[in-house]
């Protein structure tokens, strides 16, 4: 065995290593899954710029950086996410450079409850989701069962 792990470099990169990622759709639970995760000991990385509120009052736990993925560019504050986990929204994934290791935990949960949670937190301009007001076999994934 310690043959193979010399020859295939010992598999990949163990957690001290890489960047742990929680991702999802917005309101499906990234925050409530980063404050167990710290809970189990791994450091977060946030800022604290955006603070616990009605809708999440045990806090957000982001990094404001991470939301501009996809415009600056800047992925500077990866360096020091080895071994932390970080939230970062599903769209922005694909914004992930190629640089580092990462272990992505993807939280799922029914589209339904998502657009309901969303519809329920005030959007910029009242601005709410159309598809609430459309029965939930129209949005739910084909093939998808839920338990």
């Amino acid at each position: 065995m310690a043959f193979l792990r010399r020859l295939f470099g010992g598999g990949p990169p163990g957690v001290d290593e890489s960047v742990v990622v929680v991702s999802g759709l917005p309101r499906s639970g990234t925050s409530m899954l980063m404050g167990m995760i710290s809970a189990g000991g791994l450091e977060e990385v946030v800022d604290g710029i955006r603070e616990a509120d009605d809708d999440n009052p045990k806090g957000y736990h982001e990094l404001e950086t991470v939301k501009d993925l996809d415009k600056s560019g800047d992925t500077a504050w990866l360096d020091d996410a080895r071994g932390k986990v970080v939230k970062v929204i599903s769209f922005l994934l694909q914004h992930l450079p190629a640089t580092h290791h990462y272990k992505i935990v993807f939280v799922r949960r029914s589209l339904p409850e998502v657009l309901e949670k969303r519809g329920a937190q005030p959007r910029p301009r009242d601005v709410r989701p159309r598809l609430l007001d459309r029965p939930p076999e129209l949005y739910e994934p084909v093939g998808v069962r839920h338990r």
